[in-house]
């Protein structure tokens, strides 16, 4: 029997209603085969159903750029109020006391205030500008982050228990923290939220800048 015939092409494809990026094997008799690919580029994983009216995120073919990791950084009324310290534009430092290994400059920050549930919640965004480091005078680690949005009205945390993604947030579980990791389901979930309360949600464009 002859070897069998096949081409190898490498194509965007819609899988378990995600985008994903993989090799397909053409074989004769029109079967395909398809392997994904983690990592050859860098794409948003998210849900087809939520980008309806959105144009596919456009993708640098050969150019390998890992998933954007979002987190919530939380501060005290006493110590940082974000009533008054955020403002779009200004760069600032903050600490980065777990997940060092996680954070990359381009990764999506939202900004927390602890405390009474009057105010306690999220009041804006921004992304992070550095890697993580020693910085001199602090008891741990420090990251640069930039402030890109904030909120006109705070979306608070008693509003996020009511959805059974969100109140699963480990800010929730175990808020003594600075520095908490979202996971893709979290995330995901958070920017439809916040969209959903009207304020602007971070893009592709504006996380790596």
């Amino acid at each position: 029997m002859g070897a069998q015939q096949h081409n190898w092409t490498v194509e965007f494809f819609n899988g378990n209603s995600n985008w994903s990026c993989g090799i397909v094997r053409r074989l004769r008799g029109g079967h395909e085969h398809r392997q994904g690919v983690r990592d050859l580029v860098w794409f948003a994983r998210i849900p087809l159903a939520d980008r309806i009216g959105e144009a596919v995120p456009s993708i640098s073919v050969g150019t390998a750029k890992k998933q954007m990791n979002v987190f919530v950084f939380q501060s005290t009324p006493d110590r940082y109020d974000l009533r008054r310290e955020l403002h779009p534009g200004m760069e600032d430092t903050w600490y980065a006391t777990r997940y060092q290994n996680e954070m990359h400059p381009g990764d999506v920050v939202f900004f927390w205030m602890a405390g009474d549930e009057h105010f306690r919640g999220l009041y804006g965004w921004g992304h992070i500008s550095s890697a993580p480091y020693l910085k001199a005078g602090w008891d741990s680690h420090g990251v640069d982050v930039k402030y890109d949005v904030k909120f006109a009205r705070p979306i608070l945390a008693r509003s996020l228990r009511h959805d059974a993604v969100l109140a699963d947030m480990l800010i929730f579980r175990a808020p003594q923290a600075t520095n908490f990791f979202l996971s893709d389901q979290q995330a995901k979930r958070l920017l439809r939220l916040v969209r959903d309360h009207g304020e602007r949600v971070p893009s592709v464009e504006e996380a790596q800048s």
